[in-house]
């Protein structure tokens, strides 16, 4: 099991990102990542995009081989595109050229900046035998599509690499295809080859700063009550509508 945190600390301009002083992406990237190091046993993968290198910052974790830091200049495509393709790349690059992502791997993918504070309970209660898919099924505001939520993802490194990866040429901002709606369809190619997906059983209690409105995610009680009741009530159900799911569901705004 390894857990892979996508990071961008120089967005470069980078459409629908509201966050883009460097320092303050910096220091949100190595609190989070110092929280899992102390917070969790996991194995850890960091993939940068912007060519800026952290592992001098925690030497000591690398060198005994609990974290694997990568960095590569993946951030110069056409901006329109916007930061969901770009994370696409960075899982890309992060599953090619990892050491400790092995062929029958799970992946936890988490939003670098955000600190998942429920993942521990979240990992040790769901089933990581065979190959599954866990994630949260959300609805869009705008569109009112159903789309999977992509702050956390589990994963077998097969969904990434034959499911989600071959179609990330579809990405566009723009033209209002994000990386949820890839993650929706993905998952819904995996299901329908027979592969089992599920929405997690607890909420994943997000800290931190959204990049694309600035949002601020902050645990609390009435997140989990909104959880339950999505994830247990309304979506056995069929239903996704009036929860402002961009923030209510992860987050108590300012």
């Amino acid at each position: 099991m390894v857990l892979f945190l996508t990071s961008c600390i120089n967005p470069q301009g980078m459409s629908y990102t509201v966050l883009q002083d460097i320092d303050e992406r910096l220091r949100q990237y190595k609190n989070a990542l110092q929280w899992y190091l102390e917070n969790t046993d996991f194995r850890i993968l960091f993939v940068e995009n912007s060519n800026y290198d952290i592992s001098p910052l925690f030497k000591e974790y690398i060198d005994n081989g609990r974290l694997e830091v990568l960095f590569f200049d993946g951030n110069n495509y056409d901006k329109s595109l916007g930061k969901g393709y770009g994370e696409a790349l960075i899982i890309e690059r992060g599953i090619r050229d990892s050491r400790i992502i092995q062929p029958d791997s799970t992946i936890i993918k988490v939003t670098g900046r955000l600190i998942a504070h429920g993942i521990n309970r979240i990992v040790s209660s769901v089933n990581l035998n065979g190959k599954r898919v866990y994630a949260d099924w959300i609805q869009d505001l705008q569109s009112k599509d159903v789309i999977a939520g992509s702050q956390m993802i589990v994963a077998h490194v097969q969904f990434f690499k034959e499911y989600f990866l071959p179609k990330i040429s579809m990405l566009n901002d723009s033209n209002g295809y994000y990386f949820e709606h890839l993650l929706r369809d993905a998952i819904g190619n995996w299901k329908r080859d027979g592969h089992q997906f599920k929405e997690f059983p607890f909420s994943p209690q997000f800290e931190g700063v959204g990049g694309t409105r600035g949002d601020e995610f902050r645990p609390s009680m009435k997140n989990e009550f909104v959880h339950v009741v999505r994830r247990y009530i309304l979506h056995p159900l069929g239903y996704y509508g009036t929860i402002d799911l961009g923030r209510a569901w992860h987050c108590n705004n300012k």
